[in-house]
Parts: structure tokens; sequence; C-alpha cells
């Protein structure tokens, strides 16, 4: 494998505490594919048996969920070293409803699922490692959709945008946040139209809350964005 990818590997949960070496043996252990996609191409699709966790090298995947009437519903955004499919992946139910496709030129470890569950006959500490690490990898992506879920039953776009806009401030360390997304994905990240996400941000700059600039939001008070949660 190319060493560029075993050290973005390196510091990916799945393998955390791991070596280099460690992470070489496993892969070979694992005998997992590598793919590239292309822009619009399908990772995996909705509804479709899957055996693979997903890995992403390089480029960019959408996760999204499709309603009746064809509209994308975007779910997370993923960089390189972002992990796919862990909770199907693992489950009894083969395949989900969301879909991740290609958004730039992407390339992809697939690792067999059965592999985690199968102890080579070296019985290798490494493989021990890397089943530890999904017990955490499954907790914090059950942690991610609690706050996925939470936010999307908030009851209003203001409020919506003031959680959103306060988890990033914690995830930042500041007051001044870069959006993962452009205005179209946050519209549908927050499943909201795009108009009303725009006519929102422009009263909460109004009102003294934010400021913005493209994809760079302040947060003017965040004392002021908790008020209106503990209003709840």
């Amino acid at each position: 494998m190319n060493n560029n990818y075993l050290t973005i590997l390196k510091n990916n949960m799945l393998f955390g505490t791991m070596s280099e070496a460690e992470i070489s043996q496993i892969l070979t252990c694992f005998k997992p594919l590598t793919k590239e996609y292309q822009p619009e191409e399908f990772v995996y699709m909705p509804n479709t048996p899957y055996d693979y966790l997903y890995i992403l090298l390089s480029g960019e995947i959408s996760i999204f969920k499709e309603d009746i009437s064809g509209g994308r519903h975007l779910l997370e955004l993923l960089k390189p070293n972002a992990i796919m499919g862990e909770i199907t992946t693992f489950s009894k139910y083969k395949g989900c409803d969301c879909a991740a496709i290609a958004t730039k030129p992407s390339t992809v470890l697939l690792l067999p699922s059965k592999a985690f569950s199968s102890f080579c006959h070296k019985a290798c500490l490494c493989h021990r490692k890397i089943v530890k690490n999904t017990f955490y990898l499954l907790s914090d992506k059950a942690h991610f959709y609690k706050k996925k879920i939470n936010l999307l039953t908030t009851s209003s776009i203001r409020l919506k945008l003031a959680k959103y806009f306060l988890e990033l401030s914690e995830e930042q360390s500041s007051h001044v946040i870069t959006l993962p997304f452009n205005r179209i994905e946050l519209a549908e990240y927050l499943n909201i139209t795009r108009p009303s996400l725009s006519r929102e941000l422009s009263h909460m700059q109004q009102d003294g809350l934010i400021t913005f600039i493209k994809s760079e939001v302040t947060i003017e008070s965040t004392d002021a964005l908790y008020a209106l949660l503990y209003e709840l």
C-alpha cells in the first residue's frame, strides 16, 4: 500500500495505538480492496447489502438519504480518513436506506466485515486492537447520530443554527468557526430550504448574534445563543 495512505491510517480511530508495522500486518491479514470513484459514482446505494467497512483515503464522499420526491437530505460530508458503513456492516440487517456518492475523485479502502470476527491463525495482538477500536468507533457513530437527531428535531431554524454553531464552536475551540458545508449543503444537512436558511442567517446577523462571510461564521454572543436553547 502507498506509504502516504499508511500515514493517514495511523491517525484513524480504527487503527488507534497501532504502529505502521502493525497496520501493514493487519492489512495483510484482512486483504482489503482499494477502489477509485469518480464524481457522482456510488460507493454504495440504498437498500443494497454490502460486506465492507469503508475508509476514505482521498477525495470527498457525501452520505445522503433520498425522500420519495427525489430530494436529497445530506447526513455527512466525509473527508479523507473518514469511515463509512460501520453501523450496517456489523448489523444483522444488511443494507441501509442511505447512499454514499463521490463528490470528488476519491480513493476508498474496503475492509471485509468478516475479517473483524474471524481471528487469523496467528491470533496477533494487532487484530485484538482493531476489534477493540471498532467498539469505540461504533460508540462514536451512535453519539454522532444522537446529536444529529437532536438537531433535526429542533423546532425552529434559528434554534437549529444556534445548536449547530455552538457544536462547531466547541469542536473548533473558537467563536470564529469554519463551516464544513457550502450554503446548499448546509441547508440539506439541516433539512431546510436554502432561501429559509439564507433568510434566517441574515436575521441572526441583524440581531447581533452572528456575523458571517462566506463559510466563516463569527459567534458574537455565545451566551445569547445558549439563552435561545434554554428558552425551550
